[in-house]
């Protein structure tokens, strides 16, 4: 999926530059296996191991509110897939999440004859992190998430920006869900390390 994305913005009229940007997004992804991820059933876990906190997310980019909104974006899809809880007691979560927005950028697509853009790029990239909320081993997730999509505001299907932003935040956030899920699942399902008198 993202390797055809790159071959279509190299053939694009501003393709080096669309090129550039998929190329730092494939790091953002990390070699594409966020497109891919599949959440996980966490039913089998103790509700305690559910248990989450949700900080609100930072914002690293000059986009305002955007961090705002993809806070609460995770917070509903959180309620909608009912696998983690999360609460308003941080002391009582195994899981504290925290977020910062580090990319929003937008940028023309298709142009008309006078240079002005008809159809626009929205891309937004996250950071996340998980750490440990019962005084365990600190962070046992980092990683980098990233969403696009394609509006027009004055031909076609026509779709405002803040509408589209919507859209895509939605998308990130059950991105954000399936990373935590998975690693929610890993964590609990890897073996107890054995005190340091027995190894």
């Amino acid at each position: 999926m993202l390797c055809s994305w790159l071959r279509r913005l190299k053939r694009s009229s501003g393709g080096r530059r669309y090129l550039r940007t998929g190329l730092a997004l494939v790091a953002a992804f990390g070699a594409a296996g966020c497109l891919s991820l599949g959440g996980r059933d966490l039913s089998q876990l103790s509700l305690a191991q559910r248990s989450a906190f949700l900080v609100n997310f930072s914002n690293a980019t000059f986009e305002p509110d955007v961090n705002v909104e993809l806070t609460e974006m995770v917070r509903q899809e959180g309620e909608r897939r009912g696998r983690l809880l999360l609460g308003d007691d941080r002391s009582l979560a195994q899981t504290v999440i925290y977020g910062e927005v580090t990319l929003y950028r937008k940028e023309g697509r298709l142009f008309d004859n006078y240079r002005n853009a008809t159809r626009y790029e929205l891309i937004v990239a996250c950071r996340i992190r998980l750490r440990d909320g019962s005084g365990g081993d600190g962070v046992f997730y980092s990683g980098e998430l990233a969403a696009r999509t394609e509006f027009a505001e004055s031909e076609g299907a026509v779709e405002t920006e803040r509408r589209a932003r919507g859209r895509l935040l939605r998308q990130l956030a059950a991105q954000i869900h399936q990373a935590i899920e998975i690693a929610v699942a890993d964590r609990a399902s890897a073996p107890a390390s054995a005190p340091d008198g027995q190894r």
